[in-house]
């Protein structure tokens, strides 16, 4: 669960989840009541996904628009237009012909994502080539049965219906998983160290750390996050806005540089953020004060040696907020 937290944007066969569980739900339920959750259940995850977090998952949009079709199909025609037999084919069809649109057009979905200012992630071609190549696979053999002199058994027929379908999108989201599980394991990179310097008419906020000995004076906010690159801006902004006042403006990346992880032979990334405040008392904590760069400059001892390592980045980036404070209004 804590690799679905940390890692959603990766595994992008999240976005089956809607369909996985109308399919599901069809095995049971009534057919209208069942698409229309589902239906609704997937325009919202799609909303969120876009207005939200700024990304356009695929297997998402194309199942926001299977579970459309096939409900207003329902909804305007009834069993007539779309019999309670034939939803799942049709449902399966609609997404083996999406997933094979992007197999052939892969080039222009990505453009289309840089065009409406969406992140744009890993690609979808192994989930979608395992979704043609076994849909396909599947409907032929399905239409194979039907077309036979004797007519499947129940059980049979609730395999083909019903089970295979579901098995497909579940052996997508497996092999998703794997794959970044695979890949973590490969990098063994933990986390990224998040570092957060609040500055104020060119000076810093620092935070005494008397657990070290000696006690030394280091950046207030500073933490391990687990996840992708593409998602510690977003965990940033959030541990930064828990942490005081609703800010003016969010923290920005300053530099990225790397540190021994602890516990390991290979090194961590650290992210740097500055977080530009209109107010002294915005940012506060139990053991901390504003420092001048100069202070830092001439008694370096006292001061982290990480911290002296970013000093040079952050002062030149104070003294640009301090000189000119481009902070828009209702930024956040």
């Amino acid at each position: 669960m804590r690799l679905l937290l940390n890692y959603q944007e990766a595994i992008v066969s999240l976005g089956l989840l809607p369909t996985l569980f109308t399919l599901v739900g069809l095995l049971w339920l009534p057919i209208q009541p069942v698409l229309w959750v589902g239906t609704i259940g997937s325009i919202a995850g799609l909303v969120y996904a876009v207005v939200g977090r700024r990304s356009l998952n695929f297997f998402l949009l194309q199942g926001t628009l299977s579970l459309t079709t096939c409900c207003l199909m329902r909804s305007i025609g009834g069993s007539a237009l779309l019999p309670d037999g034939s939803v799942t084919f049709t449902l399966e069809f609609l997404l083996l012909t999406a997933a094979f649109l992007y197999l052939t057009l892969s080039g222009n979905y990505r453009q289309w994502q840089e065009q409406l200012h969406m992140m744009s992630h890993t690609s979808y071609r192994l989930e979608a080539k395992i979704i043609v190549i076994l849909s396909s696979a599947h409907l032929l053999s399905l239409l194979l049965l039907y077309l036979g002199h004797t007519p499947p058994t129940p059980r049979i027929d609730l395999v083909f219906r019903h089970l295979i379908p579901i098995g497909i999108y579940v052996l997508c989201l497996a092999i998703n998983v794997l794959g970044v599980r695979l890949a973590l394991r490969e990098e063994d990179i933990p986390s990224c160290r998040v570092r957060i310097a609040p500055v104020c008419k060119g000076k810093i906020y620092l935070s005494g750390k008397p657990a070290l000995r000696p006690a030394v004076w280091d950046l207030p906010v500073e933490r391990d996050i687990y996840g992708p690159l593409s998602a510690i801006d977003r965990k940033a902004r959030r541990l930064m806005t828990r942490r005081g006042r609703r800010l003016p403006i969010a923290p920005r990346l300053l530099l990225r540089h790397w540190m021994p992880a602890p516990g390991s032979p290979r090194r961590q990334p650290v992210s740097v953020y500055i977080c530009p405040l209109l107010h002294e008392d915005d940012f506060q904590t139990e053991n901390g004060r504003y420092f001048t760069f100069e202070e830092i400059t001439r008694q370096p001892s006292g001061f982290s040696p990480l911290l002296l390592k970013e000093i040079e980045h952050l002062r030149m980036a104070a003294e640009v907020w301090n000189e000119y404070e481009p902070i828009p209004k209702n930024f956040l």
